[in-house]
């Protein structure tokens, strides 16, 4: 038998997608999802990331460095730059809770149950 999330075919992640861009010169770059180092180097030419996380976890992205953040996308929902800020040279995005749970809240899309 199949359990629940299978048979309603239900993804248990999410897909995080960020683009990065040198500004004008190679520069280095950190990039950090939750917990994770998913990149640290030197950015020469565009380079866009793609990372899954938990689909019940909270959601926390920073990119730092001298280089240009030009997108950062949640399940082909755009979180930056409307949803983020900048301290020095890093970008920040901070959900803090199942980035679903606040999608609803912050579309004005009510309220999802607790898990």
């Amino acid at each position: 038998m199949n359990s629940f999330s299978e048979l309603l075919d239900t993804e248990i992640s999410l897909t995080v997608r960020i683009a990065i861009w040198p500004p004008q010169a190679p520069g280095h770059a950190t990039v950090r999802v939750n917990d994770s180092q998913v990149f640290a180097g030197t950015v020469d030419q565009p380079i866009v990331i793609n990372h899954s996380v938990d689909l019940l976890g909270d959601l926390n992205i920073e990119v730092c460095g001298s280089v240009d953040l030009q997108s950062v996308t949640v399940d082909g929902f755009e979180m930056w730059p409307t949803f983020g800020w900048q301290q020095g040279d890093c970008k920040n995005i901070h959900v803090g809770q199942p980035f679903y749970r606040w999608h609803h809240q912050v579309t004005g899309q009510g309220w999802l149950l607790q898990p």
